[in-house]
């Protein structure tokens, strides 16, 4: 049987693959509401009093955004900080579930056929 420490690391190392996958999808999430917006990131960051490269990184997952930063960052795009959220919460359930499919070599379509 593995010891507590070993199981922590192992959580640890899920945990930190999770943080960054979703720092990753917001990441995306920002940079596409900003398209959707017509804004540079030039444009953004003379919105939001940064710098060019801070948009940038944030855009490309190099730089973790802050609860604060997130919502500034919203306000500056007119996005609802709370569709950031949403589409994060989309994100989690569907990875969840295309893991089990893939552990069980299930389709999705073959377990939505399975219930009719």
């Amino acid at each position: 049987m593995k010891n507590n420490t070993e199981l922590s690391k192992k959580d640890d190392a899920q945990v930190l693959c999770t943080n960054f996958s979703l720092n990753k999808e917001i990441s995306a999430w920002l940079k596409m509401k900003r398209n959707r917006q017509g804004y540079t990131m030039r444009i953004l960051a003379l919105k939001m009093g940064k710098s060019h490269s801070y948009i940038s990184k944030i855009e490309a997952s190099q730089s973790k955004l802050s609860v604060g930063d997130y919502i500034e960052y919203c306000r500056a795009l007119n996005a609802d900080p709370c569709e950031g959220i949403e589409y994060l919460k989309w994100y989690k359930i569907s990875s969840i579930l295309t893991r089990i499919n893939k552990i069980k070599g299930l389709n999705i379509l073959d377990v939505n056929l399975a219930k009719k």
